[in-house]
């Protein structure tokens, strides 16, 4: 499957690196300029970028504190319609984030 796909070994906690990408404060310190996150099955994330980039994603997949995937609904074109899945992995006593764009 075309896609893009990163593995990042983390030195954190896994419930906050979880919170990272599951939580408005969290995806307020990495990525958006403000979001608003519903982040349960079925729920909306809004992401604010800037004026011109104002998207947003329904959370279609969700284990709490291990993985949470997004549908984007309104992105920009390339984004319209494609996954971005992060997922919390315990491997040889560290923690590994991968991350998969999709679609």
């Amino acid at each position: 499957m075309c896609g893009i796909y990163h593995d990042v070994v983390l030195d954190t906690a896994p419930d906050k690196a979880f919170a990272a990408f599951s939580t408005e404060a969290g995806l307020n310190s990495w990525w958006t300029d403000q979001c608003s996150a519903d982040c349960r099955i079925g729920g909306t994330c809004d992401f604010l970028f800037d004026p011109d980039y104002h998207w947003s994603a329904e959370v279609i997949e969700l284990n709490e504190s291990k993985h949470i995937t997004w549908h984007f609904t309104h992105a920009n074109q390339d984004w319209t319609g494609t996954r971005l899945s992060f997922r919390l992995i315990h491997s040889d006593g560290k923690l590994l984030l991968r991350m998969d764009h999709t679609g």
